[in-house]
């Protein structure tokens, strides 16, 4: 397998391969598989907090290929929902705390994207990602920062929020 997932309600477990994503239940017995739609190989995924949905990178083969973000429900049987489509790869995913935005990275445009995978508001993004991080200035030189976890800057006190400050 690619990745291995476990759900953090502990009622799955998830393997994904280059083509499918297997979703077992909690003593290992397998539910279900869920193919990528036909020529997609994932290249990264990321489950969300509550453990019901899984988001995948899904990249076309070839050298300028396009790359797909796609999210599955773990708790239903459903095909993947093609969410985002772009050309060039996609870098690096995560989830905010309460699962309602996505950020991906895409190093060819320098900039990391905010992604609302329920609803069809549009695209926003942030540029210059390797200046922000001391990666460099110049596009496609330096390490791509990846997104690897989610804070909140306001409120800290997690009382008021419902929200844990990190993820």
């Amino acid at each position: 397998p690619l990745e291995i997932w476990w759900a953090r309600d502990g009622r799955r477990l998830v393997t994904v391969s280059s083509s499918t994503i297997a979703i077992h239940g909690p003593r290992g017995r397998l539910l279900r598989v869920v193919p990528l739609p036909a020529g997609l190989v994932a290249g990264g995924s990321a489950i969300a907090p509550g453990g019901l949905r899984l988001a995948v990178i899904a990249r076309h083969p070839g050298a300028e290929a396009a790359s797909e973000l796609l999210v599955v429900r773990l708790d239903r049987a459903e095909p993947p929902r093609r969410v985002l489509s772009l050309p060039g790869p996609f870098e690096g995913l995560t989830w905010s705390i309460d699962g309602s935005l996505l950020v991906v990275g895409r190093p060819r445009a320098d900039e990391w994207l905010y992604v609302r995978p329920r609803a069809s508001a549009r695209l926003q993004s942030v540029e210059g990602v390797r200046e922000l991080f001391d990666g460099g200035t110049a596009p496609r030189t330096g390490a791509f920062p990846r997104p690897a976890g989610w804070c909140y800057a306001e409120p800290v006190d997690r009382t008021t929020s419902g929200q844990p400050p990190c993820s």
